[in-house]
This record gives C-alpha cells, sequence and structure tokens, in this order.
C-alpha cells in the first residue's frame, strides 16, 4: 500500500528512484492489458525522486492522477484528440499538495472525452481501459483509468475525482477503496 511503500523508502530499503524504476517496470507490463494511462512522466518523476525528502508523509512513492487535473509541465488531455498539445504551465494547489505530502506523479490516467458519458472509461485518443480482473468487463467511470492502474497493481495509490460515481463505481467493480 502507499504508507507501506514510503515507509520502505523512509526506512532505506529502497530509494525514491528505486520506487520509481519498480513502478515503471509494473507498468510496462500491464499498461498494454489494462490502458490505464493517458500521459507517461516516467523522466519527470524519476528527476523528482532525487529531490523528495524522506520527512514528508509519502517520501517519494509514486501516484498517478487522473488526466483532468493540471500537473505543470506535462500534457493534460481530458481524454480528448482535441487537448493532446494541451501542457498546463502551472500546476493546479491540489497538486502542489499532492507533491508537498512527498508523492511523486509517474503517469496521468485515462479518461472518457471530458468525463462525458462517464459510465465507461474511452476515448477516440487512447481507447478503451479494462477492468483487470476481467479485461471483457469495463472499468466504469470516468476514473476508471485510475481504478485500473490501482486494481493491476501498477501504482498503491491513483488519484480520482467523483461528481456521479466516477470514483465511487471504479473502485466497487475493482475491488478497490474510492474516496
Amino acid at each position: 500500500d502507499a504508507l507501506g511503500m514510503a515507509d520502505l523508502i523512509k526506512t532505506g530499503e529502497i530509494s525514491a528512484r528505486e520506487a520509481v524504476e519498480i513502478t515503471i517496470r509494473r507498468i510496462e507490463a500491464m499498461e498494454p492489458i489494462v490502458n490505464a494511462i493517458s500521459t507517461r512522466t516516467y523522466d519527470r518523476a524519476l528527476a523528482k525522486a532525487e529531490t523528495i525528502s524522506k520527512d514528508t508523509t509519502f517520501a517519494g512513492m509514486p501516484i498517478m492522477i487522473k488526466d483532468m487535473v493540471d500537473v505543470g509541465g506535462v500534457r493534460r488531455t481530458d481524454g480528448s484528440r482535441m487537448m493532446l498539445t494541451n501542457i498546463p504551465a502551472e500546476n493546479v494547489m491540489y497538486i502542489d499538495g499532492v507533491e508537498a505530502s512527498g508523492m511523486n506523479i509517474i503517469a496521468m490516467t485515462n479518461v472518457p472525452e471530458f468525463a462525458q458519458l462517464g459510465i465507461v472509461t474511452n476515448n477516440t485518443a487512447f481507447g478503451l481501459s479494462r477492468n483487470p480482473w476481467d479485461l471483457s468487463k469495463s472499468t466504469l467511470g470516468s476514473s476508471g483509468g485510475a481504478g485500473a492502474a490501482g486494481a493491476s497493481g501498477m501504482v498503491p495509490m491513483a488519484h480520482g475525482t467523483d461528481g456521479g460515481g466516477s470514483n465511487r463505481l471504479p473502485s466497487c467493480t475493482q475491488g478497490l477503496f474510492g474516496v
């Protein structure tokens, strides 16, 4: 889990960089199967791993962010081909808090285009996210990429949002806890 990985980093069993490298290997093994990611931020995460304090709560634990939130210097697409070149200059305050807690952003997760028809995480830019427990089933909700990333073990924690079940539905269909 997220705090367990942070403890491994804090005690020196692994470094924050090794946590990123391990996570990258897991992503590369699982991503072709579940299609949870819209943008990889590996280089950014590897660079940040060297600067994250072990005194933070999460001490460098990798996290994925739903592709509907501005992360400075990282592509935000909202699941739309119209937004493939959109790169916000700055973080929103929420991301500042995520990073201040020691979380390290390793990727952006797939969403339905502009979260419309959010009952299924599918779009023409990145395609359908699949439920890792049964690949013939949907991840549901607009946080479906986040759910698939967590359920497949890519990351111990993924960000999601919920306006009408967008986080709760992927959590319940993939055996996760969603807040």
